[in-house]
């Protein structure tokens, strides 16, 4: 049932595993509990809330799916201030880290090896190297880079990965930029759809993308059961 991730074990340095349970999946809770001893750490992914009595899992997070087809083209004098040039912008992995302040991998208090800040970080370095993004889109102004956004186009959805505005700017409709030049981007590459993956607790960035035109696809309930 629970498979390990040898990526996740290998970059934190203790065996971590995860579990999918689908809606209608029938678990044991004792039989899911004794298959996780050999793992410091294991994902629980859920369709449905659990209710386990005896479970010493915590509840990380509520992954929640957006999307949006049909993309209109759309006009904004603001595009100018986007540049895919992820290199001219110096205080890129601070923003990376400020992406992910609802992040489950820093709530969960149970991670005291930095876990978080080196996780964020790699993410955003195979971002610049293209292995897990094929745009980095940032958002420059005076010469000051005030947010960016991530973008991998994968089969026919255009998948948003990492995205922040500096603290600082966070009102001005930067955000709701980036989503636009984005959208633009991906229709001109011809693809249908854009989906985006966010935390439900992040209610700024649930009400971003809701203001974008993006509706809710599904929700997952995260658990962590540590060892």
């Amino acid at each position: 049932m629970i498979k390990k991730l040898k990526w996740d074990s290998e970059f934190f340095g203790y065996d971590v595993g995860k579990v999918v349970i689908e809606e209608n999946q029938v678990v044991s809770e004792q039989e899911l509990i004794k298959e996780s001893y050999p793992f410091k750490l294991v994902y629980i992914f859920s369709d449905i809330k659990l209710d386990f009595k005896h479970f010493k899992s915590k509840l990380v997070d509520i992954k929640t799916t957006f999307y949006k087809k049909q993309l209109a083209w759309e006009e904004n004098p603001e595009f100018i201030h986007c540049k895919d040039e992820p290199a001219a912008c110096n205080n890129l992995r601070q923003l990376a880290l400020e992406s992910g302040v609802f992040s489950r991998f820093k709530r969960d208090n149970n991670f005291t090896n930095n876990e978080f800040e080196k996780l964020y970080s790699q993410w955003i370095n195979d971002s610049i190297k293209k292995i897990n993004a094929d745009h980095i889109i940032v958002y420059k102004e005076n010469n000051i880079c005030k947010g960016f956004v991530s973008l991998k186009f994968q089969k026919e959805i255009a998948e948003i990965g990492l995205m922040a505005v500096d603290e600082d700017s966070r009102g001005e409709g930067i955000g709701l930029t980036l989503l636009g030049f984005i959208n633009n981007l991906s229709r001109s590459k011809g693809f249908p759809e854009m989906r985006v993956t966010t935390q439900f607790e992040n209610i700024p960035a649930m009400q971003l993308y809701e203001k974008a035109g993006y509706t809710i696809l599904s929700k997952q309930y995260i658990y962590h059961l540590w060892n």
